[in-house]
């Protein structure tokens, strides 16, 4: 199992928020998309993450201060698209990806991402 933390506003992950970007434009979308992806490029590289091993299941984690959230609306896309740009994911496709589970947690002290990949046997 690989564990990974990305500690970020959760607005980053969020479907809506992609869509008001793109609705301004494929530069304004395509510049928020690589300084989330820089954010997340860090916070990676600071955990020291293996290669992840596929087929592989994910358990997200997602950690807000509200309860006012939108579970639905939330992606997992700049994590695993920046995960396979740092060669650490193969793909995302479902050869390698076999099931997504999405959780919520309130955490009023911390604001992010948990993620759990659970790497299986072919």
């Amino acid at each position: 199992m690989i564990y990974l933390e990305i500690e970020m506003p959760l607005k980053e992950f969020n479907l809506n928020q992609y869509t008001q970007k793109a609705r301004s434009g494929w530069q304004v979308s395509a510049s928020h998309k690589k300084k989330t992806q820089e954010v997340i490029k860090y916070q990676l590289l600071d955990q020291n993450i293996r290669p992840i091993k596929t087929p592989a299941s994910i358990v997200a984690i997602w950690h807000t201060k509200a309860r006012n959230f939108d579970l639905d609306n939330m992606l997992l896309k700049s994590v695993l698209d920046q995960l396979q740009a740092m060669e650490l994911l193969e793909n995302d496709n479902v050869n390698h990806i076999h099931e997504i589970t999405h959780k919520f947690e309130l955490n009023k002290q911390w604001q992010g991402l948990k993620i759990y990949f659970i790497e299986r046997e072919q």
